[in-house]
């Protein structure tokens, strides 16, 4: 209950929901086409949610999502697991330096919190609130050129 807890209340703490309590994210719109080839938004806002990574309901449609984008990272293992060397020296190679305990001990935190049937919606919960993922993510797609929407729809 944690993580689930803080989910929300940071929701409200950290401004991460505009006036009409929609969640804003700090994550610049990630576009990877194999991803989403199974997303159904009903609206492009959902779609923006999805983009920006603020996925919080587990159904079989985000959780594929989840799949794909944490491998399109590099941070699933062959288990569904978060490699959490991989999670690490992205943060490095990103210019954000010593912080490989913090961030394993985040991912223990997770697991030993949603348990067993942790996905990667909860893995995603996770590691979106660790203050510093949306710089290293929007930095890396940045470096490497990667990730850019052809057809915006967050505006």
């Amino acid at each position: 209950m944690q993580y689930l807890s803080i989910v929300f209340m940071s929701l409200f703490a950290i401004d991460l929901t505009s006036a009409n309590g929609v969640a804003v994210s700090k994550i610049d719109e990630i576009f990877v086409g194999m991803c989403e080839k199974n997303i159904k938004p009903k609206v492009p806002a959902q779609l923006c949610q999805i983009r920006k990574l603020l996925i919080d309901v587990a159904t079989a449609e985000t959780k594929a999502f989840g799949d794909c984008i944490l491998k399109e990272f590099g941070y699933f293992d062959s288990n569904g697991k978060i490699d959490k060397s991989a999670l690490a020296k992205d943060y490095s190679e990103q210019g954000f330096i010593g912080k490989d305990a913090e961030l394993s001990s985040m991912i223990d935190d997770c697991e030993r919190e949603f348990g067993t049937g942790i996905n990667s919606v909860n893995y995603l919960l996770c590691i979106t609130m660790e203050k510093d993922f949306a710089g290293v993510l929007n930095s890396r797609k940045k470096k490497e050129g990667k990730w850019l929407p052809e057809n915006p729809v967050c505006k």
